[in-house]
């Protein structure tokens, strides 16, 4: 029983160790990282039903999919690095203000 324990606080531990996070995005939103020095940006996921936000989604990770989807099994983080952070910025202020102004 004792060793069991010990082997629980262990586990504990180890995984709360700050190098073990995995850095996750705020609940309703989804990190995507962007251009070429891939600068991390948590955007709510209603923003990606937008088509400009498909189509950076989609030529970055899409392709060959079945009515222009891309693979919803993506292994890694999502990436657009055909975007400038600028340009990301401007879209996301554009769709903050299109949410607003429904």
């Amino acid at each position: 029983m004792h060793a069991t324990r010990v082997i629980k606080r262990f586990f504990m531990k180890s995984s709360d160790s700050s190098s073990d996070k995995v850095r996750r995005a705020r609940k309703g939103c989804a990190a995507i990282y962007v251009g070429e020095e891939a600068k991390r940006y948590e955007v709510p996921v209603k923003y990606l039903s937008f088509p400009v936000f498909r189509e950076l989604l989609l030529q970055e990770h899409g392709g060959g999919g079945i009515d222009g989807y891309f693979d919803s099994k993506i292994d890694g983080p999502l990436k657009v690095s055909c975007c400038t952070t600028s340009t990301f910025e401007q879209l996301l202020k554009i769709a903050r203000q299109n949410l607003r102004d429904r």
